[in-house]
């Protein structure tokens, strides 16, 4: 482009008389530095002795398309000077920003003489634009229609007509008191405020971040005359769940695993066990005694869940077979638990021991066997951590947490039993291997005084001397005379 420019110049030039060109410039200015909100100003890039030209203009800020492209330029008529304009028009509150980049091409010496060059030269720039707040005209008071001389008296309704908290219902206490309650997850509430009188302001709503406990938000609505009526919203974040909130709480995409507070008496329903089951989710329920530490928490993986019933959950510390228990396992020293149904597949018990055992402590723990009124093992080598164990039930049953058991034979389990097997096979091969030893035995004496008997018989001689012949025992004894 430029050089198809430079071209048409300079057959242009050859038909005029002499002319020595200056260097070109460029300058960027717009109609007015400072505008308000919505209002439009020119921008303008003003070329001198250009022969060729290739420049933009690029606006940055609140403005609407705000651009200068190499695009036919106006001249004076005289080709030394050109302008480039355009209309931009502001959209907000801020500062915009005109930048101009690009090159010129100048022609410098006699063009008749042909004593001249071409010149290239970058340009830029730039400029800046303020857009301000759109100014309200001030509002002339309004004067009385009727004949005195009062002026209108402003209004002092600052009553509340409407207090919403977006996705809540408030509780009202009174006229300047509201309460809510949210669950631990709800971190923050937008807050919307409508008073009677249009004319009346308000302060205090809006979006509000929620700690956990209670959060104290006062809401003021001031009437045109200056009045104040003071509304104070009390939103209390809970600091845990509890199992009312199971429900809703489900269906919160965002937790996967979810602590449910409950009491000794806590029944999960056929129907949230189910939603439990859809959502996949694990929800731990945790006991707690009265200074806040949990004395036992059940985990129960949604996964896994495969039939459904209203469960009860609660966790016994003695059973009606307290007393059988302790006498199986000769009142050792552990923790008796009774479990009040079959928990699902998958269930994990946590159970605070940190009083009976310190910590690294390994303990088993036990089921009664009620049918066989043994105590049988259903996990051993569990070691205690920061006051607990974690064991998965195969069934509802009673549980004893102690350390290795002795001295009891109805205290087993598989391992137990098979080491019995073993104990009484050794014993039946050893009593089988004395058998068959002491059998050998007699007959190999036996044999022996047969033999001694018919060795006596065949070496006898007149100078023999037997010695108690009729009184052998197991040895035959012959004492000879020959020196």
């Amino acid at each position: 482009m430029k050089k198809i420019n430079l071209l048409i110049t300079l057959i242009v030039l050859m038909f005029v008389s002499r002319l020595t060109v200056m260097a070109a410039s460029a300058t960027l200015s717009v109609s007015s530095d400072s505008v308000e909100v919505g209002d439009s100003f020119t921008v303008s890039v003003k070329m001198v002795d250009a022969a060729a030209w290739d420049v933009k203009v690029n606006a940055v800020g609140p403005v609407d398309d705000c651009k200068i492209n190499d695009v036919n330029a106006t001249d004076d008529g005289k080709n030394t000077s050109k302008t480039f304009s355009t209309t931009c028009t502001t959209n907000g509150v801020g500062t915009v920003t005109l930048t101009l980049s690009g090159d010129i091409t100048t022609v410098i010496g006699d063009i008749d003489s042909g004593n001249f060059s071409d010149e290239n030269k970058t340009i830029s720039g730039n400029v800046a634009v303020t857009v301000k707040e759109k100014t309200i005209p001030e509002t002339k008071p309004v004067t009385p229609t009727n004949n005195d001389d009062k002026k209108e008296e402003k209004s002092t309704n600052n009553k509340l007509k409407d207090l919403v908290v977006e996705g809540h219902s408030l509780e009202k206490v009174d006229d300047s008191n509201y309460t809510l309650t949210v669950l631990n997850n709800v971190s923050s509430v937008n807050i919307k405020v409508t008073p009677e009188d249009a004319k009346s302001k308000v302060t205090g709503d809006g979006n509000k971040e929620l700690k956990v406990g209670e959060n104290l938000f006062e809401i003021v609505i001031t009437s045109e005359s200056g009045k104040k009526n003071k509304i104070t919203l009390k939103i209390t974040r809970k600091d845990g769940y509890e199992l009312k909130d199971l429900e809703e709480i489900l269906k919160d995409d965002k937790l996967d695993a979810i602590d449910i507070t409950i009491d000794s008496n806590s029944i999960i329903s056929k129907d949230i066990l189910s939603k439990i089951k859809d959502s996949k989710k694990k929800i731990v329920f945790n006991y707690y005694d009265d200074n806040k530490k949990v004395l036992y928490s059940v985990t129960i993986d949604g996964s896994k869940v495969q039939d459904v019933s209203d469960l009860d959950i609660g966790i016994l510390n003695k059973s009606e077979n307290s007393d059988i228990i302790t006498k199986l396992s000769n009142n050792a020293v552990g923790l008796q638990i009774s479990i009040k149904n079959k928990l699902p597949n998958g269930t994990l018990i946590k159970m605070y021991v940190g009083d009976k055992f310190k910590n690294g402590e390994i303990v088993k723990v036990y089921y009664y066997d009620k049918d066989n009124n043994k105590l049988k093992v259903l996990n051993s080598g569990l070691r205690v951590t920061n006051g607990y164990i974690e064991f998965a039930p195969e069934e509802y049953s009673d549980y004893l947490i102690a350390k290795e058991l002795s001295g009891d034979t109805t205290c087993t389990d598989k391992g137990n039993k098979t080491i019995l097997i073993l104990i009484i096979l050794v014993i039946l091969l050893a009593i089988a291997f004395i058998t068959v030893s002491t059998i050998l035995l007699i007959k190999i004496r036996k044999d022996k005084r047969i033999t001694n008997k018919d060795n006596y018989t065949n070496q006898k001689s007149d100078k023999d001397i037997l010695i108690n012949d009729s009184d052998y025992g197991s040895d035959n004894i012959i004492v000879s005379s020959n020196k």
